[in-house]
C-alpha cells in the first residue's frame, strides 16, 4: 500500500508539473506571455515593456503568432506590409512621429485607442492628407492638442491613456525596405517653438524592428519570431528539466513530455475557441453560402478597423462546386482585393487584388474571380483562388477609401458554378 501511495503521489506530482510546464509553453510559443508581462508589470519594470514594431500579417518575420494575430487583427489584408506599435503610453505626453513615406501605392497612419468600440476617421491620416516637409519627410503629432508648429495632427481624447500606432503600407514591391517612423514623447507643457526644436530636444524611443524588407509572405508562418519563441520554450524546458533532476525529482522526462503535449493541447483549444467565435459571428448574419453578400455601411459608427476600409462579406462553400464572384475593378476608390479566410480568420496563400485581377473581356472595369479546390486544374491566366486548405469560409471583397456612392454600385455578385466552369455570365 505504501508503494502504491508513493507511486500515485509521483504521478500526481508529474501531472501538476506537466500542467505548469504546458501553460508556460503555451504562453511562450504563442507570445501571449510577453504581452501579459508588458501590460501587467511593464509600468513597474520598464524592461518588460514591448518596445518593438510588430506585424499582424502572417508571414512577416516580425509577425505575431497567428493566435495573437487573429486576436488583435483578424482577417488581415495580405498586401498590407505595415507595422504596429502596440500599447503606447500617452500619459507622459503627446507622440511625435517623424519619418519618410514608404515606397508603396498607399500608406496611412492610425491611432487605435485602448478600449474603443469603434474608430473615428479623425484618428486616421492617409498619404494624400499628410503634408510633407521640404526634405520629403513627414511629422505627425498624436495628442489632445495640436502644437502651433505641427503640420499634421491626429487628435485623441485628453483622458486616453494608451493607444496603438499603426502604419499601413499597401503594395510595397518585393525587396524594398522601409522604416517605421521615429517616435518621440513631447513634454506635457509644450514650450517648443518649432518642429526642428522638437526633433532636437526630444530623444526618439529605442524601438526594435523599425526597418522592414518586404518579400513574398507565407501563410500561417512568422519564421523569425516563431523560431525565437520556440527556442525560448526549449531553453525553459531544459532548465526546468535539469532543475528537477538535480532536486531528485522522479520521472522528470515524463513531466517534460507531458508538458509539451499540454502546451500543444492548450494552443489547439485556443484556436478551436477562435474558430467557434468567428463562425458564430458569421452565423448571426444568417448568410446563404454562395448567394448572400453583406454590403458595408460607409456611415456606420460601429466599424472596428479603419472607417474608410470597407468590406463586402460573402460566405462561400466550395466543397461541391466552384464559386464565381463578379465585382468592380475600377472606380472611385483607392484599392480593391478579394481574399478568402478560413473559420480562424487566417487566409490561404493565394489572393487577388486590382493589379493581379484580369479584367473581363467585355468590360474592362469589371472582373470575375473563381474559388476552387481543384489546384491541379488551375490556369494562371484566370482569376482563380485555391481554397483547398479552407473549402468553406468567408470571402472579403475590400474597397479602400471609396466614395459613398461607390459602395452600393460595387456590390459583388456570387454564384455556385460547376467544377471547371469558367464562363463569365
Amino acid at each position: 500500500h505504501l508503494s502504491y501511495a508513493m507511486m500515485e503521489h509521483s504521478w500526481w506530482s508529474s501531472f501538476g508539473t506537466a500542467s505548469l510546464l504546458g501553460f508556460l509553453n503555451f504562453l511562450i510559443v504563442s507570445g501571449a506571455g510577453r504581452v501579459i508581462l508588458s501590460l501587467t508589470l511593464g509600468k513597474a519594470f520598464p524592461f518588460l515593456k514591448l518596445k518593438k514594431w510588430i506585424s499582424t500579417i502572417p508571414g512577416n518575420p516580425t509577425a505575431m503568432d497567428p493566435l495573437l494575430a487573429v486576436t488583435f487583427g483578424a482577417y488581415p489584408e495580405l498586401n498590407d506590409h505595415g507595422s504596429l506599435l502596440p500599447f503606447t503610453d500617452l500619459t507622459r505626453g503627446s507622440l511625435l512621429l517623424h519619418g519618410f513615406p514608404p515606397k508603396c501605392r498607399y500608406w496611412s497612419l492610425q491611432a487605435f485607442l485602448a478600449g474603443a468600440t469603434s474608430h473615428k476617421l479623425e484618428q486616421c491620416k492617409r498619404d494624400t492628407e499628410i503634408e510633407l516637409g521640404e526634405d520629403g519627410s513627414y511629422s505627425v503629432v498624436i495628442g489632445p492638442e495640436k502644437p502651433p508648429w505641427a503640420r499634421n495632427w491626429i487628435p485623441v481624447p485628453r483622458e486616453a491613456a494608451k493607444c496603438s500606432v499603426l502604419l499601413r503600407a499597401f503594395c510595397v514591391p518585393d525587396g524594398v525596405a522601409y522604416r517605421a517612423p521615429k517616435v518621440r514623447v513631447l513634454p506635457t507643457r509644450d514650450t517648443l517653438a518649432t518642429l526642428s526644436a522638437a526633433l532636437a530636444s526630444c530623444e526618439p524611443l529605442a524601438l526594435e524592428d523599425e526597418e522592414r524588407v518586404v518579400g513574398g509572405w507565407a501563410a500561417h508562418t512568422g519564421p523569425g519570431a516563431r523560431h525565437e519563441r520556440l527556442g525560448q520554450a526549449v531553453v525553459l524546458n531544459a532548465v526546468l528539466l535539469g532543475g528537477l533532476d538535480l532536486a531528485g525529482w522522479r520521472q522528470p522526462g515524463i513531466a517534460a513530455a507531458l508538458g509539451a503535449l499540454a502546451g500543444l493541447a492548450l494552443y489547439w483549444c485556443a484556436f478551436a475557441l477562435v474558430r467557434r467565435k468567428f463562425r458564430t459571428l458569421i452565423a448571426r448574419g444568417q448568410l446563404t453560402p454562395n448567394v448572400s453578400v453583406v454590403v458595408p455601411d460607409p456611415r456606420s459608427d460601429q466599424l472596428k478597423g479603419h472607417p474608410k476600409h470597407l468590406y463586402y462579406t460573402i460566405q462561400y462553400d466550395a466543397t461541391k462546386s466552384d464559386v464565381r464572384i463578379k465585382g468592380i475593378l475600377r472606380g472611385a476608390f483607392a484599392y480593391t482585393s478579394v481574399t478568402c479566410y478560413g473559420w480562424d480568420s487566417l487566409p490561404p496563400p493565394q489572393f487577388r487584388f486590382d493589379e493581379t485581377l484580369s479584367a473581363d473581356a467585355k468590360d474592362g472595369d469589371r472582373y470575375t474571380v473563381f474559388l476552387t479546390t481543384r489546384a491541379e486544374t488551375m490556369r494562371p491566366e484566370l482569376n482563380e483562388i485555391n481554397v483547398s486548405a479552407q473549402p468553406t469560409g468567408v470571402c472579403l471583397v475590400r474597397l479602400i477609401y471609396p466614395t459613398d456612392e461607390e459602395v452600393p454600385r460595387c456590390k459583388p455578385v456570387v454564384q455556385a458554378v460547376s467544377f471547371d466552369d469558367r464562363s463569365l455570365d
